[in-house]
């Protein structure tokens, strides 16, 4: 039912056929030349990279919007998921047998690092370590990664990206007003992050990052996007020519956030 018996047909749907190919081929990477030894973080290796293998050949294929749904269903799998893990969570480098970490949380925190690095960067970081595990069947763990990713890293970045990888990271970002006024839009933008235990309790984060604002007219054409640096709340001003809709903030799911139904407000002049 998610190979031979799908219906291809409907061009709008999600391309459960080509993620489904893709992914599984991305395996004669991730679990075949890239061999992890069995144990703590072993799914992060060959699930986790063939998620992330799997977007960026459907991006190419269908687009970035087509990722974006993709995406979205990756986040809802992985909060739905750590809501009834009886297990307890655990970070993506030590992820265990738990679906909704290494599939979902693993394909958005990937694609998140990709967008910090880009896109260059990291399939140098990812080639290097490929070519130095690929001899070493069976003994590759994930923290072999990380010597790779730092090389490609400025401090700021690396320091997020152990963060995302080692701990487990959470966001809310919420637009708590904006208005149009002399060609310009003034929202206020609040950003919040934590860091939560195994059971699920968080404490607050301090947070200084860059993360995109865009604003879209009624029929969903983008007339301003660019990274914002958001460090709590803060106060943006953006000009805009057009009839600006509606402005969102990070609208391509590149931090994990708990509540989407506040991340966007509706514009009038």
């Amino acid at each position: 039912d998610r190979t031979f018996l799908i219906d291809t047909r409907d061009k709008d749907r999600p391309d459960l056929l080509g993620r489904r190919i893709a992914h599984e081929v991305a395996h004669q990477w991730w679990g075949y030349e890239v061999a992890p030894s069995s144990g703590p973080g072993a799914t992060f290796i060959v699930e986790s990279f063939a998620k992330y293998t799997e977007l960026m050949v459907l991006e190419q294929l269908r687009g970035r919007e087509h990722v974006l749904r993709l995406l979205d269903v990756d986040r809802d799998r992985y909060l739905a998921g750590r809501a009834n893990d009886e297990t307890g969570e655990t970070p993506l480098l030590r992820a265990r047998n738990q679906a909704h970490i290494y599939y979902g949380k693993g394909s958005m925190v990937l694609h998140a690092i990709r967008d910090l690095l880009g896109e260059a960067n990291l399939n140098t970081a990812l080639r290097a370590f490929v070519a130095e595990q690929s001899t070493r069947h069976g003994l590759t763990k994930p923290q072999d990664l990380m010597p790779h990713l730092r090389r490609v890293a400025n401090d700021e970045q690396y320091a997020l990206i152990e963060q995302w990888l080692g701990d487990i990271v959470l966001y809310d970002f919420a637009i708590a007003s904006a208005e149009v006024r002399n060609g310009a839009i003034t929202a206020r933008v609040k950003a919040v992050k934590t860091r939560a235990d195994a059971e699920g309790n968080e404490t607050p984060l301090p947070i200084r990052e860059a993360i995109d604002v865009r604003v879209i007219d009624e029929e969903g054409k983008t007339l301003y996007e660019r990274k914002h640096v958001l460090d709590g709340d803060d106060v943006i001003t953006i000009p805009v020519t057009g009839k600006p809709f509606l402005i969102e903030v990070d609208p391509w799911l590149l931090r994990i956030d708990k509540n989407l139904k506040n991340n966007e407000a509706r514009l009038s002049s």
